[in-house]
């Protein structure tokens, strides 16, 4: 007689012989379906070890123990009827049997095109980009895709047909045609509720399952019993069954599966605890002390124990809340389990060697405290711009999650709403946005994790199978985009529903006093929560930082009254989202449109909206409308990085031009650089500092070449706006060699400028010299020398600082295209000219120490 024939649950329910021969014949039926069940399922539980032998124990052993674990947690005298017995057993040898790949249709090419292997193997390959172990990074997705939808296969393994390749036989872990129609819905469902929370039990499991044809019926189910009993039975088996002796010793493993194999290689099975009378303690003890160099694995074992009592206290509180606790569907008999108040406590049982467990850990005493000096001013400054960097951040929050809604939907587009009013001497802003939204899990869970971003946890993979792998980037990384709002706000609420549910599923979690590590959760939703919302972000300000009236900010060094409907379309500049502002009466004002969607009209207000006359002086306007025809999107492997035009002037551009991170403003203040637009940074850190570009020189280069080509003859013909683009285009930086010119001054004494292309230069230096102001120790020409020429010599005068004027390369700053000098080397040698540069005067020139003059000259090259 097999081992778990000999259980309590077993005797009482699917073992239970009866006097009449119809009921008894009914019973024998579901003994003999369970058995031939079993002899399948342990063939295919037997491949679990080959494909992941890094698991401890999951075949047939494992789901034979249950039986007796189960018994011992329920009781003796727990009732349970034949019926219950079987879909009990059927759910037990179903819950693991997913766990090898032979469960999964199409066998390793099958898993290997689900959703969950693809989040996987995209998850591996980026935290290994450099990785060429394509096995491995495979294997690893493998095992992950494995972890996450086994508990959602066994479910479904009942249905699943194998067929014989010689026969063509159809073969069935349920064999029982009847008994697998009508019990198996239930059964699998149960199997796959020993992964879900607890409180899913109750509203995902039907109530109640009546006896099929031809068995009787009061042998009626509970599913809610059997699945506690599941669960509870699995938490609890963490014996040497799980990590027998001899493949503990063949078997070399290290890390996390050693700690694993060693504390369940190392515990008796539960048992009853003898010092309580009543029956109602269980016990774990372990068969040898673990020594301090296994310390790890007895954590390991108090976690996993810790768990047990856990799923034992919440199972027992769900039976008890039921009507049938006092019939049919009691509580189990064992209520708690001995020692695990404290590590301490349990080491009693679980026993230690030359080490005690104490409740000793990293332990943060002022959460609050920490957050507020990493999460709001102590990172992101205490400055004006304080409003600025919030809204900056909660934005970023409202465009991932329309992103992610966009790689389910290519169709979606999205918008973000932005609304502000004046209540009562405060000032309300809301971030409104249509995207994905946020279950009760995330936003109770990764929301409030200082640290944790929703979008690299693994919660993602659950919630939103395939995000990973669709291509999908997210711009909040950190996780702690959200902690910013506590440096500007009084309160916070955030409401949300995934996007896919109804109002009534909107979830509010409010601050209602600031920064708090007891938020408020309510089913509740705010007025503005409207039909097309998936997430409301609402907080409350003084209104001494009120953006609605003019706000004084730091921009430019100067300090401005910027309104938000001013600064708003600044924050959001290069964004693929569009962007509404609402002021208090409900007025609407787009104020951004995705910049992939905009139409040549559209991109001169875009332009225009970044230079208000708030922040910008009379000209910059005119400049933008002058360069707008020009502007074009930036693309690097097909993600936007840019959309900017070439600058045809010096002066007035900085109110211009722009950089962003991941298509956000870092801050308000403009950038330089020889553009009028945006260029777009990745994050240097988590307070969104700008790094380098993501546009590669090439694709910088081409965007410069196309730019030279839609300004034509308006370029060409005019020297001097020659000079002044190949000035701008160093400064991007790109080779400027099709078009370079640059000032010179002619002759001694006149301080009229010349502009010279490279080859102008090369015929004058072939009879005369030129010479170069060059600030020594760093190697550019200088822009304050003498503003005349140097002697009877032709003189280089730069008009802006950059790398346009780098004369001398140096090991630590070498030439680069961008420099004139560069230029002019490449065309004398296309020229078959020689080019020679010497020393000729020293001179010290404020403000730099010493002023070096070079003499450049060329000659043919003899042949």
């Amino acid at each position: 007689m097999a081992a778990y024939h000999s259980t309590s649950l077993w005797q009482n329910s699917i073992g239970r012989v009866f006097d009449d021969p119809e009921v008894n014949a009914a019973a024998e039926r579901l003994r003999t379906a369970y058995e031939r069940m079993r002899t399948k399922v342990a063939q295919l539980t037997s491949h679990v070890a080959a494909d992941f032998p890094a698991l401890t124990v999951h075949d047939v052993t494992h789901l034979d123990a249950l039986w007796q674990t189960a018994s011992i947690i329920a009781g003796d005298r727990y009732p349970l009827t034949p019926l219950e017995g079987f879909v009990l057993g059927v759910s037990i040898l179903l819950h693991d049997a997913a766990l090898t790949i032979e469960a999964y249709e199409g066998g390793i090419d099958g898993l290997r095109t689900t959703n969950e292997w693809l989040d996987a193997f995209a998850a591996a390959r980026k935290a290994a980009p450099s990785s060429s172990d394509e096995g491995g990074l495979e294997a690893h997705a493998d095992f992950t895709a494995i972890r996450l939808l086994h508990a959602k296969r066994a479910g479904e393994l009942l249905d699943h047909i194998w067929k014989n390749s010689t026969t063509g036989d159809e073969i069935r872990l349920l064999e029982d045609d009847g008994l697998r129609t009508r019990i198996g819905t239930v059964a699998g469902a149960i199997a796959t509720s020993h992964h879900w929370p607890i409180e899913d039990i109750s509203t995902k499991l039907p109530t109640q399952l009546a006896s099929p044809t031809g068995v009787p019926a009061d042998w009626r189910v509970d599913p809610t019993k059997i699945a506690c009993l599941l669960r509870c039975a699995d938490a609890a088996h963490l014996d040497d069954r799980r990590a027998p002796d001899l493949l503990f010793a063949l078997i070399k493993r290290s890390g996390l599966s050693a700690d694993h194999w060693l504390f369940q290689n190392w515990l008796n099975p539960v048992d009853i605890d003898s010092s309580d009378t009543t029956g109602q303690t269980l016990l774990f003890t372990s068969t040898r002390p673990f020594p301090t160099a296994f310390a790890d694995a007895w954590w390991i074992a108090f976690d996993a124990i810790s768990l047990f009592s856990k799923e034992l206290g919440s199972s027992n509180a769900l039976l008890t809340s039921r009507p049938q606790a006092g019939t049919t569907s009691p509580p189990f008999e064992a209520r708690r389990v001995q020692g695990i108040s404290s590590p301490h406590e349990l080491a009693r049982y679980v026993t230690t060697v030359g080490w005690e467990p104490r409740a000793a850990e990293l332990h943060i005493g002022n959460v609050r405290r920490l957050i507020s000096m990493l999460g709001g001013s102590q990172l992101y400054g205490a400055g004006p711009e304080r409003i600025f960097v919030v809204l900056r951040e909660l934005i970023q929050n409202a465009r991932d999650a329309i992103a992610a809604r966009r790689s389910r939907d290519s169709s979606f587009r999205g918008r973000i709403v932005v609304r502000s009013a004046t209540m009562d001497d405060k000032v309300r802003i809301e971030i409104d946005d249509d995207g994905i939204g946020m279950s009760e899990r995330v936003l109770t869970g990764p929301l409030l994790d200082f640290g944790q971003s929703f979008w690299t946890s693994d919660l993602i993979k659950e919630e939103y199978p395939g995000l990973v792998s669709s291509g999908f980037k997210s711009i909040g990384k950190y996780g702690i985009g959200f902690f910013s709002v506590f440096m500007a706000a009084e309160s916070v609420s955030v409401s949300s529903r995934q996007f896919s549910a109804g109002l009534d599923d909107v979830l509010t979690l409010s601050f209602p006093r600031g920064l708090s590590l007891r938020p408020i959760v309510s089913r509740s939703r705010p007025a503005s929560f409207g039909s097309y919302s998936s997430t409301v972000m609402s907080l409350t300000v003084d209104q001494g930082v009120s953006p609605i009236d003019p706000y004084l900010m730091e921009a430019g060094g100067k300090k401005l009254a910027v309104a938000l409907v001013d600064y708003l379309p600044i924050i959001v500049l290069g964004l693929d989202v569009e962007v509404i502002y609402e002021d208090g009466a409900g007025n609407q004002t787009i104020v951004h449109r995705a910049i992939e969607q905009q139409t040549p009209g559209q991109q001169l207000e875009w332009i225009q909206s970044l230079a208000p006359a708030s922040l910008a002086d009379s000209n910059a306007r005119a400049t933008a409308a002058n360069h707008a025809s020009r502007l074009r999107i930036i693309r690097q492997d097909g993600q936007i990085v840019g959309m900017a035009a070439l600058a045809t002037s010096l002066g007035r551009l900085s109110q211009l031009t722009f950089t962003t991170v991941e298509g956000l403003a870092p801050a308000i203040n403009a950038g330089f650089g020889g553009y009028v637009g945006y260029l777009d940074l990745a994050p240097a850190n988590a307070k969104r500092d700008g790094g380098v570009r993501l546009a590669s020189e090439a694709t910088l280069q081409k965007w410069a070449d196309e730019q030279i080509q839609l300004l034509g003859t308006a370029l060409t013909s005019s020297k001097a706006m020659m000079t002044v683009v190949s000035y701008n285009l160093s400064m991007i930086p790109a080779s400027p060699y099709g078009i370079a010119h640059s000032a010179f001054y002619p002759r001694p004494g006149k301080h009229d400028i010349m502009f010279l292309g490279l080859d102008e230069v090369l015929d004058r230096i072939q009879v005369e010299p030129m010479a170069v102001y060059v600030v020594r120790n760093i190697g550019i020409a200088d822009l304050y020398a003498p503003r005349t020429a140097y002697k009877d010599m032709l003189t280089f005068q730069p008009i802006a600082h950059g790398a346009f004027a780098m004369a001398i390369g140096r090991p630590e700053i070498p030439l680069t295209s961008a420099s004139f000098f560069h230029c002019l080397e490449v065309r004398a040698e296309e020229r078959k000219l020689s080019l020679k540069k010497e020393i000729v005067d020293s001179m010290a020139s404020p403000p730099f120490d010493m002023l070096d003059v070079y003499c450049y000259s060329a000659t043919k090259v003899e042949r």
